[in-house]
């Protein structure tokens, strides 16, 4: 089991959960005669975050039972909070093992590595994929992932921490990724740079752009998943987002 995080340092609006839920789709399509349940995804915003809405189909679903309960003790199989979303597709089908916070629990590197080994030895997924809320330098995925997907935008808050957080989470980073960026608008003046040469310097490698692509907004208000919802023909977005998918499974070798 490969376990990858999108992050995005202390900044939210990123974009980032876009990324994760998209590729844990993609990845689930891709891998779906190689395991019965080839993806389980996290969503470890407090709270009820966008990428369980958007599997779940829901904007709130109270009274759902989530990994908070499980954390808090009210029951001992973390399973219990884990839920099934499935596609059809003809004669095919795909699916995504998905679960999330509906409150905030205190989560040590101890408690959320052994959850990760439960879910490795019951489910034997061949990607867990984390959401990873904003998150400062003490975050309880230290030395648990695999690999790390910097999301970042034309920001330099948001550049200059998810960088930071890069460097003490463990795991290979992978190519980081400028998203929502805007041609015409490049340059940074208070700094004299592009924002793809700001993003280079602070993390050692040329970002992966993905420009800002209105269709987004318009598929996400419908509670849809991008990548089943629009071709990439016509969106610009997807289609990068789609490339930086074929470099990600490059890299997991899966």
């Amino acid at each position: 089991m490969k376990t990858i995080a999108f992050i995005s340092g202390l900044k939210g609006g990123t974009g980032k959960t876009t990324l994760a839920v998209n590729t844990a789709v993609v990845l689930a399509y891709s891998l779906r005669k190689r395991a019965r349940f080839p993806v389980v995804l996290i969503d470890m915003t407090p709270g009820i975050g966008t990428a369980a809405m958007l599997f779940m189909g829901v904007y709130n679903a109270p009274g759902v039972t989530s990994l908070s309960e499980y954390f808090d003790g009210k029951f001992a199989d973390p399973l219990q909070s884990f839920y099934l979303r499935r596609w059809q597709l003809q004669q095919d089908e795909f699916n995504v093992v998905f679960s999330f916070f509906n409150k905030p629990v205190p989560l040590s590197a101890r408690l959320l590595g052994a959850l990760l080994r439960q879910i490795e030895a019951r489910l034997n997924p061949l990607a867990l994929i984390l959401d990873s809320p904003p998150t400062g330098y003490d975050s309880a995925l230290s030395g648990l992932l695999d690999f790390v997907v910097p999301v970042v935008t034309p920001d330099m808050s948001s550049i200059t921490t998810a960088a930071g957080v890069v460097k003490v989470l463990g795991g290979k980073a992978l190519r980081p990724v400028l998203n929502m960026y805007v041609e015409g608008h490049d340059v940074a003046p208070i700094y004299g740079q592009n924002w793809p040469a700001i993003v280079r310097e602070h993390f050692g490698e040329e970002p992966h752009v993905i420009p800002a692509d209105p269709l987004f907004e318009i598929a996400r208000q419908a509670l849809e998943i991008e990548s089943l919802k629009l071709r990439p023909e016509e969106s610009p977005g997807l289609a990068s987002m789609l490339a930086y998918m074929r470099y990600l499974m490059a890299q997991l070798s899966i």
